[in-house]
């Protein structure tokens, strides 16, 4: 008799994210957005540097940001062939 799994116990996959997933192109837009605005805050000399810093970064980061995850929407068919350390690999390159 097999043995019974909770449904509390995942395992760790070993397959990288769905980059077409909505949910995952949230997470990594909120993840990015919130480290740029620590980065901000942590420069700014005032409430109007910070808003302004912000301002600028967002400027520079959101179209590499939409860049980049289309790159990964794109190529998603072609990272699921790829061993799972080769696809982080070209993920993070």
């Amino acid at each position: 008799m097999p043995k019974e799994r909770s449904i509390n116990q995942n395992n760790i996959s070993d397959a990288l994210p769905n980059f077409r997933n909505l949910g995952v192109v949230l997470r990594i837009v909120l993840i990015v957005n919130g480290l740029a605005i620590f980065v901000a805050m942590t420069q700014a000399a005032s409430i109007q540097d910070l808003g302004q810093r912000l301002l600028f970064g967002s400027a520079y980061l959101q179209p590499v940001l939409i860049s980049c995850l289309l790159i990964l929407y794109i190529l998603k068919d072609i990272l699921r062939r790829l061993d799972y350390r080769q696809g982080w690999g070209a993920v993070l390159y």
